[in-house]
């Protein structure tokens, strides 16, 4: 049986909570240059949990494989 994998939306807020940016600007400009997986509603901005784990994944992998 296949299990149902609820969708967990972050806001700008969560992902600098998280760590991952230093401000709410800094969130808003990544997803202004399509850098990060994102939705807009209106005026806010929502982050797929799923997506951005992913990125965060594939992001790690090409820190791992680049050489300096």
């Amino acid at each position: 049986m296949e299990k149902h994998q609820q969708m967990v939306y972050l806001t700008t807020e969560s992902l600098v909570l998280m760590g991952l940016f230093p401000s709410t600007n800094a969130v808003r400009i990544a997803a202004h240059r399509n850098q990060i997986p994102h939705m807009k509603r209106g005026s806010r901005l929502y982050f797929l949990r799923s997506e951005i784990d992913e990125w965060m994944r594939l992001r790690k992998s090409d820190y791992d494989n680049a050489s300096f």
